[in-house]
């Protein structure tokens, strides 16, 4: 199923252009920033005033996405890596139309170094250089910063000039109030913290490392002062409460196979001392052997429940209350797959859930077998590196409470192989795939609305469904549309399938992120053409009998005989992902529901996807138990619930008002509307949803309190923005054109532009009244445009507003 919150989009954001001029804005914040940074020197004073411009809710996107690049090129000047690395990364995550920004981020960003792991702990590195003592350096603030967390051994690499070498005998450390010690003059690294010496707890820390020209350590030369000091560093260092982490180190054999360590660290939370542990896991995952923190062997009884083994450790002796629990286990599990139609091509795919209600860091470590060639990887920028001829990958990632981590591959392994796996489909108490008549109508619209896990309103996503004919076969056309607004993302689905057997016939799947999805569904094969922004493919795919388009699997799920009990797979074709995956779907429970659109008598289900014999999600859905079989609620990484179920006729055009503000408008059947439930300090922003989304559609509104002579200045002051934001953004110099809509003083112009390289135009139109600056934004690809024309420009002289005839 689509797991709408962790897709992005790559349109551009919405500009601000009113604010109240006499205060500073964030323009004019970025303004002084940027002074203090590249004019005055103050590199401090800059992260302050880039700081408050990230937040600010009200700032502007664009301003924002400025000022977090900017604060972490500041951080990245003032020795604090990890705070930098952090601020670029939430950059890449939360702004993703600022395509420009984050390609500069990434090449500034330091490539990720693989970690180090030393039985059940991470070994973190800092590195120093020492310089002859300068006056005062006792006194100064460390210029370097460092942060690790608890229960880690930290290991200190030191250097200094050859000729400070030649002459040093010996060196000390002291960390804080809690280490210290001394090395020969040859020694270049310590271990400072573990198992050996007392653990260093949460807080701030100085590290100071000397080099002597005498002999000893403090403990036996309490004459090492400064005479006879040659050389000095220091460094801030912060240690974190430990996170609970989780380490996967997984070795791929030749057939597929996976031999795994992984190493599992968390604090005692309780009121008591720990003595056991459990946890459960996939009946595709052996666990052999398990051991604790000194590598001693661990005590465990394993019980299989339906398709999970569930494991109960015993501890080899009670872990108190705010201690470190440390542990590993160790086994094989069988989680990569063919490529479907491709020879020698193979597949790792797995998300994971923590599912332990608090944040989790996550960290997994790949070998390919020996001669394996890397073909592509989930995330893009994973790490990789080559060690004994072996490729290797390493993702790291702090996973939110609910949250999940996708990691996905593909190679290419000359004469590999995979083992067999047991079939899902022929486990007992699964019944055979049977579906029952259609259970809606021609044109019922099912709109729901997605909220996040906190209960936010972050989108909405329609479904509807249409008799059509496809050829010569009867057939449904199932269609949805979702945008989320926070992040600019759109996507559009449309399947056409049988309507006796719903075997697909073709589908469509458009995201403004991962780009435009094609398939032809044949007999035992399935064409699949892909536009990408990295460019275009078409392949076939052979199938084993009937795979249902991941788009459908709502309805195909709507025309199941659902009952107390009922259990049945299926197989579906993800377009984005290009391979079978198998769904099955469990009726646990029979309950009420209550969601916008009312109270249903539910069926509750999960629904579990496995790949290979690798569960990649598990959610829980309800149906209404009626004879239409809503979908009324979805809650898997956020939350979908059904706000509003209607009928659709064909020709009728779509109408929209906001009482609130005096503002009504109609598009052309086949339009609808989606307005931003949190519009960032607008007071309105509403999304024009186009038919299979071809238009890029926007009308905002905003208080300007008489900022503007004329609309055309609203837009020219847009204008300046937009050029420095969007590449090759120029504005056809004849398109300009001043007009009245709905009475009020209008301004509009048609710009063109770049977008991934492809031909792109925008039409904007900015609506000028007393307290009130109204602007559409519509974007289209250029050889579009001409013919939509004439249809936008009906869109907008059908606008009206309780302010017409109050403008100047």
């Amino acid at each position: 199923m689509y797991r709408y919150p962790a897709m992005l989009a790559s349109t551009f954001a919405l500009l601000s252009v009113v604010g109240n001029l006499a205060a500073e804005t964030p323009a004019v914040l970025l303004e002084k920033a940027i002074h203090a940074e590249e004019s005055a020197g103050d590199v401090n004073e800059a992260i302050r005033l880039y700081q408050q411009i990230v937040d600010d809710a009200q700032a502007g996107r664009p301003y924002v996405a400025q000022a977090q690049f900017r604060l972490a090129l500041c951080l990245q000047k003032v020795n604090r890596p990890a705070e930098a690395q952090a601020a670029f990364e939430k950059l890449i995550s939360e702004f993703p139309e600022q395509a420009d920004l984050i390609a500069r981020a990434r090449k500034l960003m330091p490539a990720p170094a693989f970690p180090d792991i030393v039985g059940c702990r991470l070994r973190e590195t800092i590195s120093l250089k020492l310089e002859p003592p300068k006056p005062g350096w006792k006194e100064t603030t460390p210029s370097k910063s460092f942060a690790v967390y608890e229960y880690t051994i930290l290991k200190i690499k030191w250097d200094l000039d050859p000729d400070l070498a030649k002459k040093t005998r010996s060196f000390e450390f002291h960390v804080g109030d809690l280490i210290s010690g001394g090395t020969t003059g040859k020694s270049r690294s310590e271990d400072i913290s573990g198992p050996k010496l007392r653990e260093l707890t949460a807080g701030e820390y100085t590290i100071r490392l000397g080099a002597y020209d005498v002999e000893g350590s403090p403990l036996t030369r309490p004459d090492m002062d400064d005479m006879h000091l040659l050389a000095v560093a220091t460094a801030k260092l912060t240690v974190k409460p430990l996170p609970k982490t989780q380490i996967s180190i997984n070795d791929i054999k030749p057939d597929g196979t996976i031999q795994f360590r992984f190493v599992s660290q968390f604090l005692n939370e309780g009121l008591r001392d720990l003595t056991t542990e459990s946890f459960a896991n996939s009946d595709f995952i052996n666990v052999t052997s398990m051991s604790d923190d000194q590598g001693r062997p661990l005590k465990f009884t394993v019980k299989h429940d339906k398709k999970m083994f569930r494991y109960q450790v015993t501890l080899n002796e009670p872990v108190p209350m705010g201690h470190p629990v440390l542990m590993t286990n160790e086994g094989a599990a069988g989680t990569i797959q063919p490529v479907a139609g491709q020879t020698d091509e193979f597949r790792y795919y797995m998300k994971h859930w923590p599912a332990t209600g608090e944040p989790t860091r996550r960290i997994e470590i790949y070998r390919l077998p020996k001669a394996a060639e890397l073909l592509e990887t989930t995330p893009k920028e994973m790490a990789r590196r080559t060690q004994d001829g072996r490729i290797e990958l390493f993702v790291e990632k702090m996973i939110p409470p609910g949250g999940s981590i996708l990691t996905a591959f593909r190679y290419r392994l000359p004469g590999g192989t995979v083992a067999s796996r047991p079939v899902t489909s022929t486990q007992p108490g699964i019944e055979p795939m049977k579906l029952k008549p259609a259970t809606w109508s021609n044109g019922e619209v099912l709109r729901l609305r997605i909220r996040s896990e906190a209960g936010g309103e972050i989108g909405t996503i329609s479904y509807s469904s249409e008799a059509i004919k496809a050829g010569t076969k009867e057939a449904w056309r199932i269609e949805s549309y979702m945008v989320i607004p926070m992040v600019d993302m759109h996507q559009y689905t449309r399947v056409d399938a049988e309507q006796d057997t719903f075997a697909p016939i073709a589908s469509r799947t458009y995201n403004s992120e991962m780009g435009d999805f094609r398939a032809e569904f044949g007999s035992n094969k399935v064409k699949l053409t892909t536009g990408t922004k990295e460019g275009g493919t078409s392949r076939e795919i052979d199938l084993e009998g009937t795979a249902y388009d991941n788009e459908q699997a709502i309805y195909v799920i709507r025309r199941m005989p659902l009952a107390e009990g009922y259990r049945s797979t299926f197989p579906i074709f993800p377009v984005m992902g290009g391979s079978v995956m198998d769904v099955e779907i469990q009726v646990t429970a029979k309950e009420k529901v209550s969601v916008p659109a009312g109270a249903y008598e539910c069926w509750k289900l999960t629904l579990a996807v496995t790949s290979g014999g690798t569960q990649v999600l598990q959610h829980t859905l309800w149906f209404s138990a009626d004879p239409h079989q809503y979908l009324v609620k979805y809650q898997g990484d956020g939350v979908m619930e059904l706000a509003q179920v209607m009928k659709r006729e064909p020709t009728a055009p779509a109408l929209f008002k906001n009482k609130e503000l005096g503002i009504s408008l109609t598009a052309p059947a086949g339009w609808s509307f989606y307005s931003n439930p949190s519009p960032r300090g607008y007071k309105m922003s509403t999304y024009l949803l186009s038919p299979e989304m071809k238009v890029w559609a926007l009308l905002t509104v905003a208080s300007h309190g008489s900022a503007f002579d004329s609309a055309r200045v609203a837009a020219e002051g847009d204008i300046k923005t937009l050029k420095g934001l969007i590449k090759g953004y120029t504005v056809r110099a004849d398109s300009w054109a001043e007009q009245k809509v709905a009475g009020l003083p209008a301004a509009r112009y048609v710009a063109d532009y770049q977008d991934d390289g492809k031909p792109m135009v925008e039409s904007r139109v900015y609506i000028l009244g007393e307290s009130m600056v109204y602007w559409f934004v519509f974007r289209i690809e250029k050889d579009e445009f001409d013919g939509t024309k004439a249809e936008l420009e009906r869109i907008v002289n059908s606008f009206t507003t309780e302010q017409a005839g109050t403008g100047r």
